[in-house]
């Protein structure tokens, strides 16, 4: 003889599984999260030799200073980043703050100590003066030391700064060691303007005393009361006085000109009058 089941055993056994329910969404809201959102980026500041500098990027590694988790690839604390696209980049083409985004992949929690650019064989620069184009030498690859702790649940990204005119000997060799800023894309302040004429101006400094940075106008024909005016940015700066340097070519007839600013963090200073050169 089967036995009939009361309405009070269903309405228990039903608040029982919402119970169950309950607790595991409550259970999956408060799971720790254990990566971090991390992103990459190319900047450059100008060469006044060459009007492109060519590398070959074909990988990028960081050296982490814990044990990875995940699928992460580690070996001897290197760990390979996925690259949005390997090839060749022109360093001159992401200047006056432009970026070119590298990375953008989940990591786990960790210490970045190191930063490694594999590079392949088809490395060259391009004369600003003769339009020729050369082989760069490279030793594969190229390191700098970093300091970036990534914790996990945040969001980062990063700007690397390869000052192009620095880095290239006069023999063609791309040291192994580049001068580069390494910086989080939110640090600090920026500075951009206008200048004219651009074709008057050899390079931009800007110079905290400390620091001094280089750029050169893109000009810009036409795009402002159809004159020859050039864009000008400085991305990044520390914030306080600087004092940015209009350095004129010897056979312009312009002389130089130098201009005070003052940087703010988290803010970008555009200068509201364009910048004029006096004869």
């Amino acid at each position: 003889m089967k036995k009939k089941l009361s309405k009070s055993f269903f309405v228990l056994t039903a608040a029982f599984a919402l119970l169950l329910l309950a607790g595991t969404s409550c259970s999956n809201d408060d799971m720790p999260e254990t990566t971090s959102t991390f992103q990459l980026k190319l900047t450059d500041a100008p060469s006044f030799l060459y009007s492109q500098v060519n590398i070959d990027i074909q990988g990028i590694d960081v050296y982490v200073g814990n044990t990875m988790e995940g699928s992460a690839q580690v070996k001897d604390g290197w760990m390979k980043l996925n690259l949005q696209s390997a090839g060749v980049v022109n360093l001159l083409d992401f200047m006056n703050g432009k970026y070119k985004l590298l990375v953008d992949q989940e990591i786990s929690a960790c210490n970045i100590t190191k930063v490694r650019f594999n590079l392949g064989s088809d490395c060259s620069v391009k004369s600003l003066v003769t339009g020729n184009t050369s082989t760069l030498k490279t030793n594969g690859s190229f390191t700098f030391s970093v300091d970036w702790d990534i914790e996990a649940g945040e969001d980062y990204s990063f700007v690397v700064d390869i000052d192009a005119a620095q880095s290239v000997s006069l023999d063609l060799n791309f040291d192994p060691e580049p001068y580069v800023r390494a910086f989080v894309e939110a640090f600090g302040g920026n500075v951009s303007g206008y200048v004219h004429p651009a074709t008057a101006v050899r390079y931009i400094e800007i110079t905290n005393g400390t620091t001094k940075l280089y750029t050169i106008a893109e000009k810009i024909a036409g795009a402002i009361d159809g004159t020859d005016k050039g864009y000008f940015a400085f991305i990044c700066l520390q914030p306080g006085d600087w004092t940015i340097k209009f350095v004129t070519k010897t056979t312009s007839g312009y002389q130089t000109r130098e201009v005070p600013v003052k940087v703010t963090a988290g803010q970008t200073f555009k200068i509201p009058a364009v910048i004029e050169l006096s004869k």
